[in-house]
């Protein structure tokens, strides 16, 4: 599948010229506009053999500041994206019943842990509000309202968010979590 921001017409064209699906991510974080259009015709043998990439082809392009602080871009090939969602998904024992949380911006380099291994093991992902990322109080709500069970998060962020859940003490909002990982920082 192309996985784009809604509204973008080169990612849909590849998709359709592909014949593969779009799921395109909404701007204004409403889970309800997310949509997924699937391909009307299938695509000609020939024309699929041609975009079928290598293992060291391109497959994303984040940016991190990592240790120097100055954010700079850094490609994954598939083989690297591919280890990372097999290292995260076994780690965090993901299966068709878990439940993650797409919060971060799909550019940072926290998406390769946070979307690809719930997408390609067929668990449930949940795809935060733009700036829902930014709010301590969102993020718990938003855990315990789709039973979020795994969770990658930093380390200040979750302190935040531990505060709102004690809180809500009785409430209970991160009851569903089974795997947190922090990172970053």
């Amino acid at each position: 599948a192309v996985i784009c921001a809604s509204g973008d017409a080169d990612a849909a064209a590849l998709a359709s010229e592909v014949g593969i699906p779009l799921i395109s991510l909404p701007t204004d974080g409403r889970l309800k506009s997310m949509q997924v259009t699937m391909p009307k015709n299938k695509p000609q043998p020939d024309a699929v053999a041609r975009q079928r990439p290598e293992t060291s082809d391109m497959a994303l392009l984040i940016y991190t500041s990592g240790t120097t602080g100055q954010p700079k871009g850094i490609i994954y090939d598939h083989t690297h994206l591919m280890h990372g969602v097999y290292f995260f998904g076994t780690h965090c024992e993901m299966d068709s019943k878990s439940i993650g949380l797409l919060k971060s911006p799909y550019f940072w380099a926290i998406i390769e842990w946070e979307m690809f291994p719930t997408l390609t093991l067929g668990a449930k992902l949940v795809v935060a509000s733009a700036n829902g990322h930014k709010s301590p109080e969102y993020m718990t709500n938003l855990i315990k309202q789709e039973k979020i069970d795994t969770l990658m998060i930093t380390p200040q962020v979750m302190d935040l968010v531990l505060d709102i859940h004690e809180a809500q003490r009785g409430a209970k909002p991160l009851h569903t979590l089974k795997h947190i990982v922090t990172v970053g920082e």
